[in-house]
């Protein structure tokens, strides 16, 4: 969806209309980024995402043989640093103890949003990780916390790193978690949970049909209404990942464990 939308706003408006047996230069490449660089708002870690995108795109047309050769061959030199838009807004991007047990907590936020947002601010799973977690990757039986395996993110099978981890389950999450398996995930979706179930499951909707994944998208827009009706300002899913590592240091929990 992500990768749609960016070839849809930024890419084809410039280039969309040429013809790959043209072929398209890496001169043309440079002036779409250019033009991305003077003539929109988009912060230079965004167009490095366009980019990479682009790239790809010219990689797997020559892997097809509709071109000669990938135009994407730019350097740093005729490519933005990799930095946030605001300096400041990466050290303010968490919440505080109080926001996250708000909304890991609060009957006004619905019981199934409640999980998933306890999976990222107390576990530090990726949003893809808790989407696509099932139960019989958690583990209860381990001692003296129960364990989490994570080993996809959504359904594809390896995690953003490609590498599979064990999270211990703090005694908060635990109990989010059983309770959540004993009467929240029975109520939303009729029946007693299997280990291939999804931990957190989309709720019925107009668009969406029950038990679906979870989107980023869909992720996004419902974070972004639950803190409005707080009157809390706005921040991402994945600073709840951030959130858990600064709590803990905080408390005096040792970084190279956390890590």
């Amino acid at each position: 969806q992500n990768e749609r939308s960016r070839l849809r706003d930024h890419v084809f408006p410039y280039i969309g209309d040429v013809r790959l047996d043209r072929p398209v230069e890496t001169r043309d490449i440079i002036i779409l980024i250019n033009k991305l660089r003077t003539a929109t708002d988009l912060a230079p870690k965004t167009i490095l995402n366009i980019y990479a995108l682009l790239r790809g795109v010219f990689r797997e047309a020559l892997v097809l043989g509709l071109i000669k050769y990938n135009p994407c061959i730019l350097t740093k030199h005729q490519l933005p640093l990799s930095e946030d838009k605001d300096p400041a807004w990466r050290a303010t991007a968490i919440y505080s103890r109080e926001e996250l047990m708000m909304l890991i907590s609060d009957e006004r936020i619905p019981w199934d949003r409640q999980v998933h947002y306890a999976l990222q601010g107390i576990a530090a799973l990726r949003h893809g990780e808790a989407a696509g977690l099932r139960w019989k990757q958690y583990n209860t039986d381990e001692e003296p916390l129960g364990k989490l395996t994570i080993v996809t993110s959504y359904d594809k099978g390896r995690t953003k790193t490609r590498q599979t981890r064990c999270v211990p389950v703090h005694p908060v999450l635990a109990s989010i978690l059983n309770e959540w398996k004993l009467r929240g995930w029975v109520e939303m979706m009729g029946r007693q949970p299997c280990p291939e179930d999804l931990v957190v499951p989309m709720p019925a909707s107009e668009r969406i049909k029950l038990g679906e994944m979870r989107s980023k998208t869909r992720s996004y827009k419902r974070l972004s209404k639950d803190l409005q009706a707080f009157g809390l300002r706005h921040r991402r899913g994945h600073d709840l990942r951030r959130t858990l590592t600064s709590l803990a240091i905080s408390d005096g929990a040792n970084k190279d464990l956390l890590e």
